[in-house]
């Protein structure tokens, strides 16, 4: 049922501090509206968190910095992903600030800047554990190309093997890039 009514991602691009329910609601109603879909389709909308807070997401954490010398912007970025994003960004914020530097700098540049920092939370109705792994490492493989990121932190890859949803990898892949990159073109080329 799911993936008859909605095939492609859903992406969602969140101040990285605001995981609750209502700013996410928000950002899917504002992505129904701006997609011309019909106003108030709460059907939809059910779907869409359904998808996002229901089944494994991959998410990307970015915080954006204008470079002091060049003037250009520059990323740091952490891709990720998880079968329970509201729980996984509580850690990050919370225990990672306080044993990981990768997390510890972000969570200060969060501080100094709540504006700085944002999330992409990408769902799919396909989507399954070793489907996510695979988006995972494949966008963190993408984002090494990108000139504007400066820092790229994750603690590994997660090449998957076999899955029985491997012949969907590199469709569902390049609609989520490519939707991406008409989000944000310098993080995304």
């Amino acid at each position: 049922m799911v993936d008859s009514v909605l095939p492609l991602p859903i992406i969602v691009r969140i101040p990285y501090a605001d995981i609750n329910s209502e700013r996410i609601q928000s950002s899917i109603h504002s992505q129904l509206c701006s997609a011309d879909l019909e106003n108030g389709n709460s059907g939809l909308e059910h779907v869409m968190l359904h998808l996002l807070f229901g089944y494994p997401t991959v998410y990307i954490v970015y915080a954006r910095q204008r470079n002091k010398h060049s003037g250009r912007i520059e990323y740091t970025v952490y891709v990720g992903e998880t079968n329970n994003i509201r729980s996984r960004t509580m850690q990050h914020l919370r225990s990672d600030a306080a044993n990981r530097e990768d997390w510890r700098s972000l969570s200060e540049q969060l501080k100094s800047d709540p504006d700085s920092v944002w999330q992409y939370i990408i769902g799919n109705a396909h989507f399954n554990k070793s489907l996510t792994l695979d988006v995972e490492n494949k966008m963190m493989h993408f984002l090494l190309s990108s000139e504007a990121v400066k820092t790229l932190n994750n603690r590994r890859t997660n090449a998957q093997g076999d899955y029985y949803t491997q012949v969907e990898f590199d469709r569902i892949f390049s609609q989520i890039w490519l939707d991406l990159h008409r989000q944000d073109p310098d993080l995304f080329p």
